[in-house]
């Protein structure tokens, strides 16, 4: 959709339409009454007496800054507190990054000496470790990991 191209300065009348917008940008909406006089002031300099349907022409507020003369989407105060935003978080992160890289890395799992094989040990019970388990109870009869395992006679020994 094209823009409408109705309340737009000439040459003639730019200066003194650029006068009445920077009067109507520092205005903030709880001057409401002052906008609509710039407004109107505005909108016979350009030959508009109304709207579309005759109706009386009124300036919008952002509601971000709350100042006349502009939208939330081209509003200054907000382009810059998300910038702020942007580089804060981006901050945050490079921190965040550099104390995990100066972290050190924690100890290497190893399923003979860590977790279940750990307890198995303390409570001397014999165990061996599957590659997919881990350490799982051991059998009689067979090869085992920990510091435990079955004499001849069926009882727990250490190796």
């Amino acid at each position: 959709m094209g823009r409408c191209n109705g309340y737009r300065p000439t040459k003639a009348n730019r200066e003194e339409y650029e006068k009445l917008r920077a009067a109507l940008h520092q205005l903030d909406s709880s001057q409401w009454v002052k906008a609509s006089y710039i407004m109107r002031e505005i909108t016979a300099l350009l030959g508009h007496a109304g709207g579309p349907m005759n109706g009386k022409i009124e300036p919008r507020a952002c509601r971000y800054c709350g100042y006349f003369g502009h939208t939330r989407q081209f509003c200054k105060a907000r382009l810059a507190h998300e910038e702020a935003k942007k580089e804060r978080l981006l901050e945050e992160d490079r921190r965040h990054f550099e104390e995990v890289k100066a972290r050190p890395l924690p100890p290497r799992h190893d399923p003979y000496t860590m977790g279940q094989a750990k307890t198995f040990n303390d409570l001397r019970i014999p165990f061996s470790v599957d590659p997919d388990l881990g350490a799982i109870v051991g059998v009689r009869g067979e090869a085992h990991d920990g510091l435990w395992t079955y004499d001849a006679e069926g009882r727990v020994t250490l190796r």
